[in-house]
């Protein structure tokens, strides 16, 4: 059995390297949730994740506030680990990303994950623990321009704490006299 898992994960590993070269994109990139880089570093985390087809998507805004580009992460689980997905983005300084779990009519999604999910998780990884990365993740109705719904995700730290305030790390406003 195990090697048969093994076996499995080489050949997805294969395939999708092959489709790699015709699939890839500057912003976008389909890969298995199991290459999440080792460097990579979890930053935020959030639950209730769900896409199903025209009724909900699960997208995450992240804004990078750090002096230099960094790259992010948006991997996305369901109950059913073959389903696991992951995409990657560049952001330039000042610059924002929008991940989602399909493409929607409101918000332009630069890097979607693809498939439903049931009952999902999803972690926005950083390739530097030391970038000033902020976020924001919704539910919303992928189907119009104008949704009927939009629904906040709470954000969870890496260990589990519920994101309510940024509490390493305030934006405060600047009164010059």
């Amino acid at each position: 059995m195990q090697s048969f898992k093994r076996w499995r994960r080489l050949l997805a590993l294969l395939l999708a390297t092959s489709l790699l070269g015709l699939a890839q994109s500057h912003a976008q990139r389909r890969q298995s949730a199991a290459e999440v880089p080792a460097e990579a570093v979890l930053i935020y985390q959030l639950v209730g994740v769900a896409d199903y087809l025209t009724q909900v998507a699960s997208v995450a805004h992240c804004t990078n506030l750090s002096q230099y580009p960094t790259r992010l992460w948006f991997e996305v689980r369901d109950d059913d680990p073959s389903t696991d997905q992951l995409v990657d983005a560049w952001v330039l300084p000042g610059h924002s990303v929008t991940f989602g779990t399909q493409e929607t009519g409101f918000y332009y999604v630069s890097a979607a994950t693809a498939g439903s999910v049931r009952q999902g998780w999803a972690g926005i990884y950083s390739e530097d623990e030391r970038a000033w990365v902020i976020c924001t993740a919704q539910l919303i109705d992928p189907s119009s321009s104008t949704p009927s719904y939009i629904a906040q995700l709470q954000l969870f730290s890496p260990g589990g704490q519920p994101v309510t305030t940024l509490t390493y790390r305030a934006l405060l406003p600047l009164l010059k006299r």
